[in-house]
């Protein structure tokens, strides 16, 4: 898991529960349409996977709004945070992107003829 940014850790050192954490985000809302079998791990489980997905270095507090907000299937919250959000830069290497390849193999110098 990514690591959080200072704002999610001293929320997180005070709550017990997912609701917990949603409501001391402000999101009580959100938080009582949590299902209870939902605990803090799997919610930040769940909001790394949404970092992840937009490239962001660091887990916030948004990510964790975002993953609640798809877990209880709001999708006008979800849309308006991820508007508001920027993209990561696109990694590179072996698990980033990486160009197709032609399907075989040449070796080097060996161009078409």
């Amino acid at each position: 898991m990514r690591p959080h940014t200072a704002t999610l850790d001293t929320t997180l050192r005070d709550v017990t529960s997912a609701t917990q954490l949603l409501e001391s985000l402000g999101q009580p809302g959100l938080a009582s349409r949590l299902p209870e079998s939902l605990d803090v791990d799997d919610l930040l489980a769940l909001a790394d996977h949404e970092a992840a997905r937009r490239r962001h270095p660091t887990l916030g507090r948004e990510h964790v709004v975002l993953a609640a907000a798809r877990v209880c299937d709001d999708t006008a919250l979800y849309g308006e945070i991820s508007a508001g959000l920027p993209e990561g830069t696109p990694r590179r290497g072996l698990l980033g992107w990486r160009p197709r390849s032609r399907g075989r193999s040449r070796p080097r110098g060996d161009g078409p003829q």
